[in-house]
């Protein structure tokens, strides 16, 4: 349970970073006039949280002994189920320019996810040659 509540608080930190990142873009390009009303900026900081907790707490299927491809088909579909959902409810997506959005939301968080997992796999092989090499002495 600890495991996953790390990773529920480390995924929605995750998403709290790309949602300011992106709200700094936006001020940018509208030349600081980004202007947000009726509680746009808490639905959307409100979305920006769901969508770590989508991603956060689905990942306790890596600790279960399912085939990897079913793991990350769960994990991710979850999420960016999730995402996409929090995005229309948040305000950051219409239905006019849909398809272009999910297609970058879901480009992001493939992104994302390859770049834990590569740092993992990278992880687990030096530990596994500190555990090869103590065993050889």
């Amino acid at each position: 349970m600890k495991k996953v509540a790390t990773c529920i608080f480390f995924s929605m930190a995750i998403a709290l970073f790309i949602f300011n990142g992106i709200g700094m873009i936006c001020d940018l390009l509208y030349h600081g006039q980004f202007v947000l009303s009726d509680y746009s900026y808490s639905k959307m900081v409100m979305a920006s949280l769901v969508i770590g907790l989508g991603f956060g707490f689905p990942s306790f299927i890596y600790e279960k002994d399912y085939p990897f491809l079913i793991q990350v088909l769960f994990h991710m579909g979850v999420g960016c189920t999730i995402m996409i959902i929090a995005s229309f409810i948040g305000g950051w997506m219409s239905f006019h320019y849909g398809l272009l959005i999910i297609i970058g939301e879901l480009l992001l968080a493939f992104i994302i996810w390859l770049i834990f997992y590569v740092y993992n796999r990278q992880l687990a092989k030096k530990m596994n040659a500190v555990i090869k090499s103590k065993k050889t002495v």
